[in-house]
């Protein structure tokens, strides 16, 4: 683990040395605390205050803000005071990514000490049910994210901030939003991976990565994407624009599950059939959802500009839509109907 974090270490420190942002040093501060923490657990706190506050870093929450400013390159000056503005955002993140954790991490990775859990933790130490830590998280949640806007709406009220440090709470809130979206979203990943297991392995299909790039990703995705954006959004004139940025999001994504999925140090090829390496395809779903956050900031510009004009509330709703989800399995059902058939049935 040491050459691990000593690894970690001198490569954020080479990276910097390429990066002229006044953020920089403060953000290798806050990431080498991250990693550390990631690296050694340590004490298990006694008080909910203290583990909030572990979390915050355990989680990495503590380094969105400097990471965002960085990654959009606003500009700020470094002095400014805004951590009572920052700081209930960033618990609410920690805690938002333990609340829908949870249902996944409750069985063998909490037992084996892997994880830490807000809930789990409230279990323990104030001997309540699961139903009522799980309530308790969710209204923490609220309630810090509630401070927060009041601190925010303060501030912009009576300090009168400068353009780049409203630009630089802009952008530090919007990926607090993307990253909600994510944690209550991520589950689809294991609903994916489910369905093609059902409705194309089960059914003698092959599924290959050259699947994906000369079949699926046009035939499939784009007519779905561009439907989200048009009719889920209303963005129709920048419907085609808008679409070729997100297959392009998907294409990072068969990137990662190219270089990453096969389980070992090398790639799996265009022509490895996922549906006869159920192993492989497990893997990929941990990659893809651990992969998905950078894949985002990677295509940050894009992002930017899509919650430039539609709400986060917007898309959030959007998302959340039954007839966007849909499509992937009646998609899966129209590639079944004419799939390149399996070895492996």
């Amino acid at each position: 683990m040491d050459a691990t974090y000593e690894r970690i270490r001198k490569r954020l420190i080479e990276e910097a040395l390429d990066v002229d942002h006044p953020l920089m040093m403060q953000l290798i501060v806050a990431a080498q605390e991250y990693q550390a923490a990631r690296i050694n657990v340590g004490t298990i706190p006694s008080t909910f205050e203290q583990f909030i506050e572990k979390r915050r870093v355990h989680s990495g929450s503590h380094v969105v803000a400097k990471f965002t400013a960085i990654s959009m390159d606003v500009d700020i000056d470094p002095t400014a005071s805004v951590e009572h503005v920052t700081r209930p955002l960033e618990e609410a993140m920690a805690l938002c990514n333990d609340y829908f954790s949870y249902a996944k991490e409750k069985g063998k990775r909490l037992q084996e000490g892997k994880a830490l859990n807000a809930v789990a933790f409230l279990q323990q130490v104030k001997g309540i049910s699961e139903a009522e830590a799980l309530d308790f998280v969710k209204r923490k949640i609220i309630s810090l994210e509630e401070r927060h806007n009041t601190e925010f709406e303060g501030l912009m009220k009576n300090d009168m901030p400068s353009p780049s440090l409203q630009k630089y709470l802009e952008a530090f809130r919007m990926a607090a939003g993307g990253l909600h979206l994510f944690h209550s979203t991520s589950y689809r990943a294991d609903e994916f991976a489910n369905q093609l297991q059902t409705r194309v392995c089960d059914r003698g299909c092959s599924f290959t990565m050259q699947n994906y790039h000369e079949l699926v990703k046009e035939q499939y995705g784009a007519p779905a994407f561009r439907q989200f954006f048009t009719q889920q959004l209303g963005r129709e004139q920048s419907a085609t624009s808008d679409t070729q940025s997100a297959i392009q999001m998907t294409e990072t994504l068969a990137d990662t599950i190219q270089r990453r999925c096969s389980g070992t140090a090398k790639s799996i090829s265009n022509q490895v059939d996922l549906c006869e390496n159920p192993e492989v395809l497990k893997s990929c779903v941990g990659h893809v959802k651990s992969n998905t956050v950078p894949m985002l900031l990677h295509h940050g510009v894009f992002l930017a500009k899509l919650f430039a004009t539609s709400s986060c509330g917007q898309i959030a709703s959007a998302l959340e839509e039954a007839e966007f989800w849909s499509q992937t399995p009646e998609n899966m059902d129209k590639y079944a109907a004419s799939c390149p058939q399996s070895q492996y049935k």
